[in-house]
């Protein structure tokens, strides 16, 4: 997998390459923290974005997340979110590749407040990731990475 890939999965943007002393490095930024993260390869991205989310989010972090939370909500379904709750995730130390992702369900109230079911099938490409241990919660993280945006429309790509 490529660097931006990489990126998409632990949520950060990658920055591209940067000489530091001698060496090149990969630097990204992490959209959940803000923190800067330079690393030798991707091999210790995982490791990395362990470390740097550790300390946990300071009061700034968590504010301008719960603000974008709040602005995506709002873009997505059409109005305010009925409630916000905050969820604990610990980072997997790996995933497991599942194969390609042919196509992502989901239920929604968005635009009109009528409950409907949304579905997009993906385009070549989309492959789906799990979390090979559950999360202390009992659920699972399944990532997809492909070449896609979620729009207020729904997901198109």
């Amino acid at each position: 997998m490529t660097a931006e890939k990489y990126a998409i999965l632990y949520g950060l943007t990658f920055d591209g390459k940067k000489r530091i002393k001698t060496k090149m490095r990969l630097v990204f930024s992490d959209l959940l923290t803000g923190n800067t993260i330079i690393v030798s390869g991707v091999n210790v991205l995982a490791d990395a974005v362990r470390k740097s989310r550790s300390g946990g989010l300071s009061k700034d972090s968590k504010t301008i997340g719960r603000e974008r939370a709040l602005e995506l909500s709002e873009k997505f379904y059409g109005f305010q979110p009925r409630s916000i709750q905050e969820i604990k995730v610990e980072w997997p130390k790996s995933l497991v590749c599942l194969g390609p992702a042919a196509r992502v369900d989901y239920i929604s109230d968005k635009f009109d407040g009528t409950v409907r079911r949304y579905w997009h099938e993906f385009d070549d490409g989309a492959v789906l990731y799990a979390d090979p241990e559950s999360q202390p919660d009992g659920s699972t993280i399944l990532v997809i990475i492909g070449q896609f945006t979620i729009e207020p429309e729904g997901i198109t790509g």
